[in-house]
């Protein structure tokens, strides 16, 4: 479950940052819930997810190692 995570850039300094601007998720949640219970296809635990423009990649644990 990804509840309550911060995901930062990866050049952010960590010094000052703000909150405020608020988007409903609600159907992201569900889609990322799909994935984690989606085992045995392309999903599993989600363990990252990297943004790019406007695309989101969801990254899952690779169980085959």
């Amino acid at each position: 479950m990804i509840d309550n995570k911060i995901f930062w850039a990866d050049d952010f300094d960590g010094e000052k940052a703000k909150g405020g601007i608020f988007v409903r998720a609600v159907d992201l949640k569900k889609f990322l819930e799909l994935v984690e219970a989606n085992e045995n296809g392309n999903g599993g635990e989600i363990v990252g997810l990297r943004f790019d423009e406007n695309n989101l990649e969801i990254i899952v644990k690779d169980l085959a190692s």
